[in-house]
């Protein structure tokens, strides 16, 4: 028997398998990348793929769209200039903390070519791009989001009925309008991250807690009168509405009061 003719072929076989299976790994993760740039291009958030210099290696369409670069431009451009100029050293902070895999997520605005700025909120994973380790960066548009925040901050604050923003589920105002302020009688300062309880807001707490677990319950609550302290001790009657809003993955209470204390006290002395 020919011992070392067999082996031979048996090595030869080996190899054969050993370069087919390469071929196939290769052949795979060549369509997974296409497959990842094709993605890339579809979705409608602003990509960057950066090398462990901080540059950019790839800029998706939503990227050149919104920024406003051509594609060639984004090539080689360091990750931090794609920052407004005043935002670029704690750009570079937040990017080394990135490296060093102590944070995955940038709040800091983008700069677009015309010197305007976009808002956005930017995650980042590590993996490879072209066989090489490379830094992954979706950046969320919230332009639509900020405009629509504005818009309601505007009605918020400028609304003439008393109204309130307070966490869920610990209860503690977040924000209220200068309504509530004048028609309670305190200032900001008192009330931010205070519980009502603790203000003893509401004469009557079972009342108040009905009120809350309705709205939490239901997502909202309609004319619901309550009576209310202020904080000289005056009583009043309010009437309550409330939705449960949510936003950025929190929920909130936004409760809004008119004073109808002029109507219970005229109801009254007629009854």
């Amino acid at each position: 028997m020919d011992l070392d003719g067999d082996r031979d072929v048996a090595d030869h076989l080996r190899h054969h398998l050993d370069g087919v299976r390469l071929k196939l790994l290769g052949d795979r993760i060549a369509v997974s990348e296409a497959n990842f740039r094709t993605f890339f291009e579809t979705v409608d958030d602003i990509i960057l793929v950066g090398d462990t210099e901080g540059r950019v290696v790839y800029a998706n369409e939503a990227a050149c769209r919104r920024l406003g670069y051509a594609r060639g431009d984004f090539v080689g451009m360091p990750i931090i200039e794609l920052h407004p100029a005043d935002k670029r050293d704690e750009a570079a902070r937040i990017l080394d903390a990135m490296f060093r895999r102590e944070l995955d997520r940038c709040p800091l605005e983008l700069g677009a070519r015309d010197g305007s700025r976009v808002p956005v909120e930017t995650r980042v994973w590590f993996g490879q791009w072209d066989g090489r380790p490379a830094i992954f960066g979706v950046s969320k548009d919230l332009s639509a989001e900020q405009a629509a925040l504005q818009k309601f901050e505007r009605l918020f604050h400028g609304n003439p009925a008393a109204m309130a923003v307070s966490s869920v589920p610990d209860h503690r105002f977040v924000d209220v309008n200068e309504a509530f302020l004048r028609v309670l009688g305190y200032e900001r300062r008192e009330v931010i991250g205070v519980r009502s309880p603790e203000l003893r807001l509401f004469v009557d707490g079972r009342r108040w807690r009905g009120a809350v677990g309705e709205l939490e319950a239901g997502g909202r609550v309609r004319n619901r009168e309550l009576e209310l302290r202020r904080k000289d001790g005056a009583l009043i009657h309010g009437l309550f509405s409330g939705e449960l809003i949510e936003t950025q993955g929190r929920r909130f209470l936004l409760t809004v009061m008119v004073d109808v204390t002029e109507t219970v006290t005229l109801r009254e002395a007629l009854e």
